[in-house]
C-alpha cells in the first residue's frame, strides 16, 4: 500500500511525495527554499501560499502542495471568496436553453450577496456555465470560456480538469459541485447536507456523490467504453461517483489543479506529468484521485428525474430534468415553498 503522502499520475504511472517543486521554490514544512535563502509560509484555508519571513532552517518532509500564487503573491488577496462554488460545464451550441432554464429557476435562490436567504444558511454560494471555445456568451457574468479547449463529449474529462483548474487559479473556496446542465439542484438541501457533514472545514479530503464501486465498463450501449483497460491496465473502475452531481473539497481541487496540463512548466525541470483523460469524466475524476487519500461520501441524489416521486428521501440533486420542469419546480417552489409540490397555473 503507498505511504500516505504518495500521489500516483496515471498515465505515466509516476510516483510522487508530497515533495514538490514548483518553478524555483521548495515547500518543506511550513519553509519554502528559493536559492540559499528560506521562508516562513502560511497556507490560507483556500490554499493559498504566502511568503512571510525569511528562516534559515529547513524543516522535515514536505507536507503542503506548493500552488503557482507563491510566484504571483499579487493574486492571493484579488480572489472572491465564496462557500461553495458550483461548475457547470456547457456547450455555447448545444445548451442555450438548458442554460436559460437553470438562469431562471434554481439559481434564482441566489441573491445578489450570493446568498441563498431561503436556505436559512449564510453560506456564499457562486455558479459558472463553463464553455468551450465555441462559446459567444464571453461577457455574460455567469460565463468561462475555456480557449482552446472543446465542448465535445469525448473530451469533457479534460474540460472538467481545466475548469477545476481555472476555479483554483481564480477563486477562493471550500467546496466544489459539479453538475450537469439538466440537474436540478435542491439548494437548501444541498448546504444542509455539506454542513452535516462538515465539508466547508478545509481539514476535510473528501468527495460526496452517489458512491459506485466494482463498475465496469461496457464497450457498448449508452456510454461506451472501450479503451479504459488499454490505457489503464485495470478491468474494473475506480471508485467513483457519476458526473451529474458530485463534491469535491478544495484540497482535492487543489491536486487535480496542480497536475492539469495547463498548469504545467513543461519546459521546467519542475514539470509534473500530466493526468490521464479517461472517456467517461467522472471515471477520469475517480481515477485520477484513486492513490489520493480521501473519503468517500454518499450523497443522496436521483439520476433518473424522480426526486420528486421520492418525497421521502430528501434528495440534494436531480438529474434527467427538462426545461419545462425545470420552469415548472421553480413555480412550484414561488407558490409553495416546494419544488415538488404542485402550484395552481393561475396567474403564471
Amino acid at each position: 500500500m503507498p505511504p500516505k503522502s504518495g500521489l500516483l499520475v496515471h498515465g505515466s504511472f509516476f510516483r510522487l511525495g508530497t515533495f514538490l517543486v514548483a518553478s524555483s521554490l521548495t515547500l518543506l514544512d511550513g519553509a519554502v527554499t528559493s536559492g540559499k535563502q528560506h521562508h516562513e509560509v502560511s497556507i490560507d484555508s483556500a490554499g493559498a501560499v504566502q511568503l512571510v519571513r525569511p528562516k534559515h532552517a529547513a524543516g522535515a518532509r514536505a507536507s503542503q502542495l506548493l500552488r503557482k500564487e507563491v510566484l504571483e503573491p499579487s493574486m492571493q488577496n484579488e480572489r472572491e471568496h465564496f462557500d461553495l462554488l458550483v461548475l457547470i460545464p456547457a456547450s455555447g451550441q448545444r445548451d442555450q436553453g438548458r442554460m436559460r432554464a437553470i438562469r431562471n429557476s434554481w439559481t434564482r435562490d441566489i441573491d445578489e450577496k450570493h446568498l441563498c436567504r431561503r436556505c436559512k444558511s449564510n453560506r456564499s454560494v457562486k455558479y459558472l456555465f463553463m464553455l468551450g471555445d465555441e462559446a459567444t456568451e464571453e461577457d455574460a457574468p455567469d460565463v468561462v470560456v475555456l480557449p482552446r479547449c472543446s465542448s465535445a463529449y469525448e473530451r469533457l474529462a479534460q474540460k472538467v480538469k481545466r475548469s477545476i483548474h481555472y476555479a483554483v487559479q481564480h477563486y477562493s473556496f471550500n467546496l466544489l459541485l459539479k453538475a450537469d446542465t439538466d440537474s436540478w439542484i435542491f439548494l437548501d438541501r444541498l448546504l444542509q447536507f455539506a454542513e452535516d457533514h462538515q465539508l466547508f472545514d478545509p481539514r476535510r479530503s473528501a468527495q460526496a456523490g452517489e458512491v459506485r464501486r466494482k463498475g465496469r465498463p461496457q464497450g457498448a450501449g449508452r456510454n461506451p467504453d472501450a479503451v479504459f483497460s488499454e490505457l489503464t491496465g485495470q478491468e474494473t473502475y475506480p471508485v467513483y461517483s457519476p458526473g451529474c452531481g458530485y463534491l469535491l473539497t478544495r484540497n482535492l481541487c487543489n491536486y487535480i489543479s496542480l497536475l492539469a496540463e495547463d498548469g504545467l512548466e513543461s519546459d521546467s525541470e519542475a514539470s509534473l506529468p500530466s493526468l490521464q483523460d479517461l472517456p467517461q469524466e467522472d471515471v477520469s475524476v475517480g481515477f485520477w484521485l484513486e492513490a489520493v487519500e480521501h473519503e468517500h461520501i454518499s450523497m443522496p441524489l436521483s439520476i433518473m428525474g424522480d426526486a420528486c416521486r421520492r418525497p421521502g428521501q430528501s434528495m440534494v440533486l436531480d438529474h434527467y430534468v427538462s426545461e419545462e420542469e425545470m420552469r415548472r419546480r421553480w413555480r412550484n417552489l414561488q407558490r409553495t415553498g416546494d419544488p415538488c409540490e404542485e402550484a395552481d397555473d393561475d396567474g403564471w
